[in-house]
């Protein structure tokens, strides 16, 4: 209530009876502040009222009421009116007693108030004395108490440190007090030491209550945070060294686990604690390290349990390794090749001996001594100590770059040169054994009393902690006497625990702010130097704390950042890493702010006046002192070193002018910063000039001069000059003082006396200057003394006497060595593996370094050895059992050892011999080559040979290239095996499996080197004829990978040369001309020699690319359709080998089977590019090309000289046939001459009708030359190749097309036989050549060509045929044909996977021709040609492989015609309707569909009309006759009478026909001619209305003249379109009829056909007119001839022109091939055979195709006549 009225005065003016109401309220309450609030917010309303308030006077009653006030408040004197304010106060209490009840309660809260306030703290010690520690931890014991839980729980979360637990208390604590207990007595402490001081750590654990959630770690829980950090780092020991092994076994190449641990806080631990902690652990570890070696999973035990039951532990003799022995012997006569010459005695140690010593030796093993420890450490390798050191020094590890790593290497130097820095910061102890701990000073006496002294005048919780912080850490005057008068500092000058500094420090980092506000504020009003001495002594105190907290922080970011920490697998976490920095960041900001604290205070006293004073003197240097150590905590850049060394100087002269007792300030308590006297500064000042001098070499910036860097460094390491030399000849800048020659000496002297771990990282860093900077020159120095260095120091006593740290000593040296050998090797590969020969190096150096690096190959030969021994005995334990990660370190420097001594070694002979490395003579290469060899046979059985990133292989490849190819060609295949893991085979000789992993990729480089070998290698034998092998293919697909496609756009000369390609391609025409200068190779091209670097082309790359792409095309085609991607990319690999001006005939060879196949790809699939002619164009044009480019390749070949060139022999034999067969493709159906015709850049020409481009033009050849060019290529190739039967296939052929005699082509026919019957495989022999044979001896004895004797003379020696009955003589023809027909069979029959079909239909052909049994000729064509449902399409043939591209389509429609001619000589109407659909689909398979379309529909209609008895002009007739009106009311009064009545028996089958008709009408819409069919359908409709005409009464007569209206009206005509509606209702009518009779008399069209012929027959009306046959078979003969789309030319025409260019180039031809000495006969007519009698048979389906012209002669005569005309002039289409 009284809150809420004191509220309502801010927004509302209170009226004077309200504020004395409240002024008497607050008087009955005893609360004498409010009572004054009201009084003088009463009193200045006049000043401050904006209302009329303001005008009224203040009455003198209320300022009396205020003095009154005042007196009781004590603020001013009491006067004599103090009875007034008694009176008052008794009025009021009388006026307001009945508040008595709300003052009680007032009162009480106030208590309650103040109560929680205030603190009382319960001090509990029941050891001897009280002590500091104990306090502070009851207070914060206390203050955690009071926290409030949610803001514990919320801040919790935040992981804040340094906070004051203060501030989460849930009242403020204005009052503090201490409860002290009596003291026990002494002797009870004495006893009890111990055990009170676990009880102090155990109650202050337990006595926090239940739920209070712990906030500040660090600063509240000290105990339980020791007690947390210590079993944290005892369980991360345990599960390292239990996981050590388990890890190393389960998985060999992770990185060895280092055992140690990462600091869990920022604040140190007691210092005492942690080095008895360190001890522990170490002795904890070497107790415990047997039993963690033997330490391993199950597995691993059971893989160890397997190993050693298959190897037995087997006695290790000499004779174990003879291989080893006798490679040494064999490397020692390599080294015996320049001792002669140099007079030296470089040789090897057998090593075996060394390794098994021989038993009968009592003497001790006259190996060095660190190769023994080698040989101890192999056997007994421990993963923990040895792999660390082995790579200790590696620069490179898994994930880092070689920037960052030497940034590393840079790093871990300085760690240890700041260790250096720290060897003189110990304390003192003569100076430092009279410190006294701070009890003798604290005393319990003393502690209590100021505690008491706290009880008597309470203050704030904030207060109390400034008041403790000060007597702690501020200078301190005793008043007694029993301390001397000599002021103190407790921090200083005593020793403290290390509980009590943390907690003072927790304190400090806490409060640090507001001390220093409070310092600031007393600073503006101290005047006296001893009341400021007491102010600057305490900043020193809080300065130096927060400066060693910095420092604190700083080294556990570096340890967490370093490189040994990263090497562990206890990554730092990331998280706890940012708050450790965000804590570095804040401390760092605390001290800026102290920083500047005192150059304030500083500036505003004389310095030098207070100097005088011995404790601010000592104050003043503590602070300079501390400022020193951050700013080089802070300073990472030790190149700026003026500002510190110039404070350091200022301190030590300040300093040395005191005495040395005064010069001595003890510092006992900072763990990071040392005690200040004389001897500190100085080792400060010169730890600093040598971390400023070594900053220079570490942090030189690439770019700049950094030659006083890199000489500062050589002059400390390589000791091939005198070092006082150096440094007086060194070139040291005006800033450099006497301190730094001072510090070079000193730094020389502390590498001497230190481990060897400072050597090794400077030696790293001298080499990653040299390799950042590319000095190879001094590289190669730098390593020759680095060799140097590591076999002195080896052999040294200081490396002998090394006691507990020798074997890891070695390991880090040999791992050094490893890391430095690798990077030389680097250098060496950029400098093509060979040394620098600078003035300075002399071959003696070289011999020396030489000789060095023999006994290091020993020394890593020794691990080989081993390895080896561990396969073969139990007894040896390999180390890759152990590391594999060491293991696999060994191999690579044991490589890299054998690759420098390769590289030393071709130095050294060269040297000897006295010759520059262009000219090394062959012996020179040999053995090298050899040396290498050996070295590679040796290193690959120990499976090695690829360690190190394949450098040896590496090495061994690039010197071999450059050697003779022939020599080493087999090495050569080893090394791409294993170094690129391709295999090749030579001749018989398979690389060996040495296990490697695939170590490199081509690149451009090394495809050019490697090239030079290998394409070689594939051209030694013809790959036309031996592809190389799938090994090979392999290797040249990646050549072809790496070396890509040509750029024409960036070499103006490819660009020309391949302009030139496509334009000659693209432009010539196939002409007499050219036929003639490509026979002689008198056709070139102008191509243009492109740049030098295209050797690995013309060696033949993409040549080879495009040969094998091609041989596997072709493999694949025989199985799956190609893809003429493939092609494309065949033909483009092919014309970039010609463009690059190789001129190789095999590439146009290839080209033109390319192009080749891209024709046949275009005819083989669809009859597309047949049916039209337009579509052929693309075709002939790449059968053009391809023709183009065999005749180039014949070019080519003619330009060489092919009696010297054997491959070219065999080539050409095969150029000659693939070119022959290909033109004649070209000459023959389906082509028929057009890639003679067609031209690929249309041209414009003029002609009658009007300009126009022309793409297609009269042939640039005849067919008669073409074939002549043919018969000439294919007798070449036949004498090439006399074996193969094609040839002789495609020459028979050819003379038969020359009309050349029977005799000869029957012939050669009869050799392609029998080489095709030796070369045929049972289950799929050829057929084609007897086949051949049957078919011409039938078409030669036919047309009276050939004897009917000699026919059988052919037929008797063909071994397939056969034929047994050779000796019968032949009087008819008839007999013959039944010989051809047994013969045929005979064909039929050989094949046995029936994928023949010409011997089918030629004997389908045969059996209806000659015999006319057209029921046996369907049967055998039904093979062929099916009508079934089951079957998808009409002609089902398989294009058997050596029929010729687009024949199929012919011979589809072929047969598909033939078929038709049977079945309308059969009569069969039932077969001719079903085929219709069947034919209507198939567009994609024939050609010529349409004319076969049409002769099937004609073929249906005229059956029907023949059976109907309708004549040609009988709808025209009847049309003519009736009238228009009558007609139409009569149809549909007949409709309306079938409807009625039904379909009368007698039209059934009109109904039917008409149905058939009307089907075959709507399939043949808008495909083929319809007059025929719509007359029939007409006819049949008009056959209904005369039935019913006849059969109704009321219908008027036939010929009836229908009346008209009007005379002048004009009748309207009956025409055929009337008849298709009333057609169409019909059958919609009687659909359903027509479906059941169809349903239940399924042959009812071929029985009317059948009872019309035979009625026909019984009326005698049977005639030549009236036969349906004859009369579809004339009918036929009046049609066209069907002909090619393409060539609308007849056969006269043809043989006209073709005759006219024999003339025109009957000299160029006669010049250009010679004609056969088997050429036919002059005469080559047909002779007349007596046994030919002229056949009156039906015509064939050949005549009806292909004898228009004789048609044409015949017009005149009668039917009879002309078809017995037409059968005696017979040609056959299946003869092609």
């Amino acid at each position: 209530m009284i809150d809420d009225m004191i509220i309502s005065l801010i927004y509302q003016e209170a009226d004077e009876k309200l504020l004395n109401t409240l002024y008497e309220i607050f008087t009955y309450l005893n609360s004498a502040k409010l009572a004054r609030f009201t009084l003088e917010y009463l009193i200045s309303g006049k000043d401050e009222s904006d209302d009329l308030f303001g005008l009224i006077p203040v009455e003198d009653l209320c300022k009396q009421k205020y003095k009154l006030l005042l007196q009781r408040l004590h603020i001013s004197k009491p006067s004599s009116s103090d009875g007034d304010g008694t009176r008052e106060l008794e009025l009021i209490k009388e006026k307001l007693a009945f508040l008595e009840p709300i003052k009680a309660d007032y009162n009480t809260s106030i208590e309650n108030t103040t109560n929680l306030k205030t603190v009382n703290i319960n001090i509990e010690y029941a050891q001897r004395d009280l002590n500091w520690t104990s306090v502070i931890d009851d207070i914060n014991k206390k203050v955690k108490h009071l926290q409030d839980k949610e803001k514990s729980q919320e801040l919790s979360r935040l992981r804040i440190k340094d906070l004051d637990p203060y501030l989460l208390t849930e009242n403020p604590i204005e009052r503090v007090r201490f409860t002290i207990p009596v003291p026990e007595d002494e002797s009870t402490h004495d006893d009890d030491v111990e055990k009170n001081d676990s009880k102090e750590v155990d109650k202050e654990n337990n006595e926090v209550p239940d739920g209070e959630i712990l906030i500040d770690e660090g600063s509240n829980h000290i105990n339980s945070d020791e007690e947390i950090f210590l079993e944290a780092r005892e369980f991360l020991e345990k599960e390292i060294n239990d996981g050590k092994e388990t890890q190393d076994s389960k998985n060999p190449s992770e990185k060895d686990v280092e055992g140690s641990t990462c600091k869990l806080d920022h604040i140190p631990a007691n210092r005492e604690v942690i080095e008895g902690e360190k001890h522990i652990s170490e002795e904890n570890a070497i107790s415990k390290s047997a039993p963690m070696i033997q330490r391993s999973s199950k597995r691993v035990r059971y893989r160890n349990e397997e190993s050693s039951m298959e190897i037995n532990d087997v006695e290790i003799t000499r004779s174990c390794f003879v291989e080893t022995e006798r490679f040494f012997e064999n490397l020692n006569s390599y080294l015996d090749l320049f001792n002669k010459e140099a007079a030296t005695n470089l040789t090897l140690t057998n090593i075996v001996n060394i390794y098994v010593p021989e038993k009968n030796n009592n003497d001790e093993n006259s190996a060095e001594g660190y190769v023994n420890d080698f040989l101890f450490i192999l056997n007994d390798w421990n993963t923990r100590k040895y792999t660390h050191s082995l790579f200790v020094d590696d620069d490179t590890p898994a994930g880092s770059t070689a920037s960052k790593s030497t940034e590393d290497e840079k790093i871990k130097l300085m760690e240890v040169l700041s260790t250096f820095g720290k060897k003189g910061d110990s304390l003192n102890s003569d100076l430092s054994k009279d410190i006294k701990d701070i009890s003798s000073y604290e005393t319990t006496e003393e502690i209590q009393k100021f505690l008491h002294d706290i009880n008597e005048n309470p203050c704030h919780y904030e207060e109390l902690k400034l008041l403790i912080l000060r007597k702690l850490l501020s200078i301190q005057r005793p008043k007694g006497d029993f301390k001397g008068h000599a002021a103190y500092c407790l921090i200083t000058d005593t020793i403290w625990n290390s509980k009590l500094y943390d907690r003072i420090r927790e304190w400090t980092i806490q409060c640090e702010s507001i001390i220093l506000n409070h310092l600031r504020l007393e600073g503006c009003d101290a005047l006296g130097i001893s009341h400021m001495l007491d102010d600057f002594s305490f900043s020193v105190a809080i300065y130096e704390i927060l400066v060693d907290t910095y420092i604190s922080i700083k080294d556990q970011i570096n340890s967490m950042t370093s490189l040994n920490y990263k090497r562990t697998t206890h990554k730092p976490n990331k998280a706890t890493l940012n708050n450790i920095s965000l804590e570095l960041v804040k401390i760092g900001d605390k001290l800026n702010r102290w920083t500047q604290h005192f150059e304030d205070l500083l500036e505003r006293i004389d310095l030098s006046f207070a100097m005088m004073d011995q404790d601010f003197f000592t104050y003043y240097c503590r602070y300079k002192w501390s400022f020193i150590h951050k700013e080089k905590s802070q300073n990472t850049i030790w190149q700026e070193k003026g500002f510190i060394m110039s404070q350091l100087h200022e301190l030590h002269d300040n300093i040395s002018t005191k005495k040395e007792a005064e010069a001595h300030i003890p510092l006992p308590n900072y763990e990071n910063i040392n005690e200040i006297s004389v001897d500190s500064i100085k080792t400060q000042v010169t730890t600093t000039s040598i971390l400023s001098i070594l900053a220079k070499i570490l942090y030189a910036k690439p770019g700049t001069n950094n030659d006083e860097a890199i000489h500062l460094l050589e002059t400390i390491l390589i000791s091939d000059s005198s070092p006082d030399e150096s440094i007086e000849a060194l070139p040291l800048n005006k800033e450099v003082s006497t301190f730094d020659k001072d510090a070079l000496i000193a730094i020389k002297d502390f590498l001497e006396e230190s481990p060897v771990d400072m050597k090794l990282s400077s030696w790293n860093i001298l080499f990653s200057y040299y390799d950042e900077n590319n000095q190879f020159a001094k590289f190669q120095h730098g390593f020759e003394q680095n060799v140097s260095f590591i076999l002195y120091y080896l052999n040294s006593n200081t490396y002998n006497g090394l006691i507990g740290t020798k074997f890891e000593t070695l390991a880090k040296v040999l791992g050094s060595y490893g890391k430095h050998v690798r990077i030389f090797l680097s250098h060496l590969r950029e400098n093509n593996w060979k040394l620098s020969r600078d003035s300075h190096r002399t071959s003696s150096s070289i011999e020396r370094t030489f000789s060095e690096l023999l006994k290091l190959f020993e020394l890593f030969y020794l691990f080989s050895i081993h390895e080896e021994a561990a396969l073969i005995s139990s007894s040896k334990l390999s180390v890759k059992a152990r590391s594999n990660k060491a293991y696999e370190r060994f191999k690579d420097i044991f490589i890299s050892t054998v690759s420098v001594i390769v590289i030393y070694y071709k130095e050294l002979l060269m040297n000897t011999v006295k010759i520059e490395e262009s000219k090394v003579p062959s012996e020179i290469e040999k053995t090298i080559g050899n040396l290498i060899c050996d070295f590679h046979e040796q290193l690959g059985w120990r499976r090695v040979c690829d360690a190190a990133e394949g450098l040896f292989l590496n090495l061994a490849q690039d010197i071999l290239v450059a050697f003779d190819n022939n020599l080493f060609e087999k090495q050569l295949a080893q090394l791409i095996s294993c170094r690129y893991h391709y295999s090749v085979s030579i001749d018989t000789f398979t690389p060996a499996n040495h296990e490697t992993k695939k170590t490199a990729e081509f690149d451009l480089s090394s495809t050019q080197r490697m090239a030079d070998f290998i394409l070689p290698l594939c051209f030694k034998k013809n790959p036309l004829k031996a592809t190389p092998k799938s090994d090979m293919k392999l290797l040249i697909d990646e050549f072809y990978e790496v070396v890509g496609d040509p750029d024409f756009d960036s070499c103006e000369i490819l660009s020309r040369n391949d302009s030139l390609f496509e334009h000659f391609l693209e432009s010539t025409s196939i002409t007499s001309r050219f036929l003639r200068d490509t026979f002689y190779g008198l056709e070139e091209l102008d191509f243009r020699n492109p740049p030098d670097n295209a050797n690995i082309i013309r060696s033949g790359l993409y040549y080879m690319q495009g040969l094998l792409m091609f041989a596997s095309y072709k493999i694949r085609k025989k199985s799956t359709q190609s893809r003429a991607v493939e092609l494309e990319n065949i033909i483009m690999l092919l014309k970039n080998d010609l463009v690059y001006c190789t001129n190789r005939m095999e590439s146009w060879f290839l080209l033109g089977q390319a192009y080749g196949f891209l024709v046949e790809d275009d005819l083989i699939w669809t009859s597309d590019k047949l049916t039209v002619p337009e579509r052929k164009i693309g075709t002939a044009n790449l059968q053009r090309k391809s023709l183009i480019c065999y005749l180039m390749a014949i070019n080519e070949s003619t330009k060489a000289n092919i009696k010297k060139d054997l491959p070219l022999k065999t080539t050409i034999g095969s150029l000659m046939a693939l070119f022959s067969k290909e033109m004649y493709n070209a000459a023959m159906k389906p082509m028929d001459m057009h890639a003679f015709k067609v031209q690929n850049i249309p041209r414009f020409i003029k002609k009658p009708t009007g300009a126009a481009f022309v793409s297609v033009s009269t042939s640039s050849v005849n067919s008669n030359l073409c074939l002549k060019v043919i018969q000439q290529s294919l007798h070449i190739a036949i004498k090439s190749k006399r074996n193969d039967w094609t040839y002789y296939y495609y020459l028979s052929k050819v003379q038969r097309k020359l009309n050349k005699s029977p005799r000869i082509v029957l012939d050669t026919l009869q050799q392609a036989s029998n080489i095709a019957k030796e070369q045929s495989n049972p289950s799929d022999p050829i057929i084609e050549p007897h086949y051949k044979k049957c078919s011409l001896i039938y078409k030669y004895a036919k047309e009276g060509s050939l004897s009917f004797q000699s026919g059988l003379e052919f037929l008797k020696n063909d071994m397939v045929i056969n034929y047994e009955k050779g000796n019968k003589s032949i009087e008819k023809p008839m007999d013959f044909y039944e010989i051809i027909v047994e013969c045929l069979k005979a064909v039929i029959s050989y094949d046995k996977k029936r994928w023949h079909h010409k011997p089918r239909y030629r004997l389908a052909k045969v059996l209806f021709e000659e015999f006319g049994k057209i029921t046996e000729a369907k049967e055998e064509i039904s093979s062929i040609v099916s009508l079934k449902s089951t079957n998808k399409t009409l002609v089902s043939i398989w294009k058997p492989e050596n029929e010729r591209p687009g024949k199929h389509f012919y011979y589809t429609f072929q047969y598909a015609h033939f078929y038709v001619v049977l079945l309308s000589s059969d009569r069969n109407l039932i077969g001719l309707i079903q085929m219709l659909p069947k034919l209507r689909r198939s567009n994609s398979i024939m050609v010529s569909l349409y004319s076969l379309w049409e002769t099937l529909c004609s073929s249906i209609c005229k059956i029907i009309r023949n059976s109907l008895k309708v004549d040609e002009g009988f709808t025209e007739r009847f049309m003519s006759s009736s009238g228009y009106q009558k007609f139409m009311m009569n149809s549909k009064s007949l409709l309306e009478n079938m409807k009625g009545d039904g379909v009368p028996g007698e039209l059934q089958i009109h109904l039917c026909f008409l149905h058939a008709i009307t089907d075959m009408k709507k399939l043949n819409n808008g495909f083929g001619p319809t007059s025929l069919i719509d007359d029939t359908m007409v006819a049949i409709f008009i056959r209904i209305y005369l039935y019913f005409e006849k059969q109704s009464n009321n219908l008027k007569p036939m010929g009836t003249p229908e009346p008209t209206e009007s005379p002048n009206e004009k009748a309207k005509k009956l025409a055929k379109r009337d008849f298709f509606p009333l057609i169409s209702d019909m059958l919609k009518t009687f659909r359903r009829d027509i479906e059941n009779i169809l349903k239940d008399q399924p042959d009812i069209y071929n029985d009317f056909v059948s009872c019309s012929d035979k009625k026909v027959e019984k009326e005698g009306v049977v005639g030549k007119e009236n036969n349906v046959n004859s009369k579809i078979l004339e009918e036929e003969q009046s049609r066209e001839v069907i002909k090619t789309p393409e060539l609308k030319m007849d056969s006269i025409n043809f043989e006209s022109v073709s005759d006219k260019h024999i003339t025109q180039n009957k000299l160029e031809a006669d010049t250009i091939l010679q004609e056969n000495n088997d050429k036919s006969p002059k005469n080559n007519g047909i002779k007349d055979n007596e046994n030919s009698i002229p056949d009156s048979r039906a015509r064939t389906l050949d005549e009806m195709l292909f004898n228009k012209g004789l048609e044409k002669k015949v017009q005149g005569e009668s039917p009879t006549a002309k078809k017995q005309k037409l059968n005696s002039d017979h040609h056959d289409s299946a003869s092609e």
